[in-house]
């Protein structure tokens, strides 16, 4: 049935992922009022242009300057504006938010959701310490706030996830991570405001992950470089996390390399996916320099010629994944939240520690 579905065209592909059988059957997906908060320019680049992608309606919209609130917000549909997130919520008929502000507003807008069980998805950081973050953990009692963390839900590295946690590929050994951007005002703000991303992303892959080992160097007071080894509770893995903004941001990348017992998998800038063999050995001697043994290396990339979400930018850096996410984890209750604010507590905790070294 679900073969049939999909074969039938894209609208009801989106609406058999929005809503299921009774989706397409209906015409229609089951829509989410929600309100924004905050216009700025992450806002705008990267979380706003997903909206028209998902079954939601954009009821409201609040900014610091009412005048942006209008100005963004009724262009993806908002009717009612504000400068005040409490009136937002206690005035517009939302059943969800999505919110992207500074850091140190989060956890005001999470606490006033909470208070009013109304599920929020916040960027990150969802504030700028752990402490504060383990009270309102503490209170997140329904799950109902997740928290922006989209490399969790950029395709390769779900891909790389599903390799390390069904051994596809045996289990892994070494996991290699590196992501370099350009300069940033001062370390605390490279990595509570950038590094974040790959710090998560090393607890996402490596959830029982131990941090052995780190150092910092400062190039000038900009420019930082840092350097993480670590290891598996149970030490079965190690690696090292490589963090720089001592590259220029028009060449930023990050790459993570895996090595597993039957192949090595490299995920690269987010558009390549690069599975390879891992050395055979007879009589303890490599096989590919004693016989003509063929090899393979299998390669994915997103095919950017069809102008569709799934080869977006939004889709690839998993922007758009991790919101369609939110959707059916914490108002449909179809997934469990991987981004909780437990998460963000966890992964807070780490950023203190490398950025403190």
């Amino acid at each position: 049935m679900k073969d049939r579905l999909i074969k039938s065209g894209k609208k009801n592909l989106d609406l058999y992922k929005a809503g299921g059988i009774k989706g397409v059957l209906k015409g229609e997906a089951p829509v989410v009022k929600i309100g924004i908060i905050g216009t700025g320019r992450h806002s705008r680049d990267n979380l706003l242009p997903c909206l028209p992608h998902l079954p939601v309606k954009v009821v409201s919209a609040c900014a610091k300057h009412r005048e942006n609130a209008e100005l963004y917000g009724s262009a993806y549909g908002a009717t009612e504006y504000y400068d005040n997130y409490e009136e937002m919520f206690d005035q517009s008929d939302i059943d969800a938010v999505i919110c992207c502000v500074n850091g140190d507003v989060h956890p005001g807008v999470i606490e006033s959701a909470l208070d009013r069980n109304l599920p929020l998805f916040v960027e990150k950081p969802a504030a700028l310490n752990a402490e504060l973050l383990e009270t309102l953990v503490a209170k997140n009692s329904k799950n109902i706030i997740s928290v922006g963390f989209q490399k969790r839900f950029a395709p390769v590295y779900a891909s790389l996830k599903k390799f390390i946690d069904n051994e596809e590929y045996g289990k892994l050994h070494l996991l290699q991570m590196e992501f370099g951007v350009g300069a940033v005002s001062d370390r605390s703000d490279f990595i509570q405001d950038v590094g974040i991303h790959f710090i998560d992303l090393l607890r996402f892959l490596l959830p029982d992950v131990n941090l052995r080992d780190i150092k910092g160097k400062t190039v000038s007071n900009k420019k930082n470089d840092l350097l993480v080894t670590f290891e598996s509770g149970d030490g079965s893995v190690i690696g090292t996390l490589m963090l720089s903004s001592n590259f220029h941001w028009n060449l930023s990348h990050e790459r993570v390399f895996a090595n597993f017992d039957e192949s090595n998998v490299v995920a690269e800038n987010l558009t390549e996916l690069k599975i390879s063999a891992t050395s055979k050995t007879f009589l303890g001697l490599p096989t590919e320099k004693l016989f003509n043994v063929s090899t393979y290396e299998n390669r994915t990339r997103p095919n950017f010629t069809p102008g569709t979400p799934t080869n977006s930018s939004l889709e690839i850096s998993g922007f758009l994944p991790e919101l369609r996410y939110f959707i059916d984890c914490v108002i449909t209750g179809k997934k469990q939240n991987i981004s909780d604010l437990k998460n963000a507590m966890e992964t807070q905790q780490l950023v203190e520690r490398i950025i403190n070294v």
